[in-house]
């Protein structure tokens, strides 16, 4: 699985392009209000976003971040390229995938109890298996464009704070446990910089779509500065 192309060649460190702690706090929440904003204005529904919480994890537990390493994820990847090359990763269990999609979509996609005129589904139960939904060429396209809107809301506001361009490829949607996909990111990103700082900066937050909850980790690794957050400034 290849989720970062590493023919590209890397760019030069650029050491003085960092945020501090407080900095980047105010970022991510700007950028995550931005994208509820965006979404509620594509889907024509509510869409929250729950209090973000940031926080900065051991490269040795990565691969557990959103639980055992069997766990079932999907990830939706867009290449960075600019001063600050990398990946922009939105991180969701498979559950929380679906419920995203359905929350979106729902009414596009229907049940098999919608569609016989019984109730609407319990929104805290998954509808339908996520390796199905994934192969639903509309489900794809709503998780890409999710990620387009999150991703893009989040990068457009630290470019804005590091003043430099940051340039997000087409979003890529990949399903795969967790501990494999998260180990091909950091294997990924150490090719092609030889180092990734010892602790990753992530953003874990819930969107609310309607009566769904989305749970969503938001990732930004640079190939370019091992960490863009200083955490010793506050």
């Amino acid at each position: 699985m290849s989720i970062i192309n590493e023919s590209k060649p890397r760019c030069n460190s650029h050491p003085a392009l960092t945020l501090s702690h407080a900095e980047w706090q105010q970022a991510v929440h700007e950028g995550l209000k931005q994208a509820g904003e965006a979404l509620s204005a594509l889907t024509g529904t509510s869409v929250r976003v729950a209090e973000a919480g940031e926080s900065f994890v051991p490269l040795a537990t990565f691969p557990r971040l959103v639980g055992p390493e069997e766990t079932l994820v999907v990830a939706i990847c867009q290449e960075i390229e600019g001063l600050l090359p990398g990946l922009a990763l939105l991180l969701l269990p498979a559950t929380s995938a679906s419920q995203l999609v359905y929350g979106m979509l729902g009414p596009v996609l229907g049940t098999e109890d919608e569609e016989a005129g019984g109730a609407a589904p319990d929104p805290a139960v998954e509808p339908e298996p996520i390796s199905e939904l994934l192969a639903d060429d509309m489900a794809l396209s709503v998780l890409a464009e999710v990620e387009n809107i999150v991703g893009s809301s989040f990068l457009n506001v630290m470019a804005d704070k590091l003043e430099v361009a940051l340039i997000p490829s087409p979003p890529s949607v990949v399903c795969d446990m967790a501990g494999a996909l998260l180990e091909t990111v950091l294997a990924s990103l150490l090719s092609r910089a030889g180092t990734v700082a010892d602790l990753v900066p992530v953003v874990h937050t819930t969107f609310l779509i309607g009566d769904r909850n989305v749970q969503a980790y938001l990732i930004w690794l640079s190939t370019s500065h091992p960490s863009l957050v200083r955490r010793d400034i506050p």
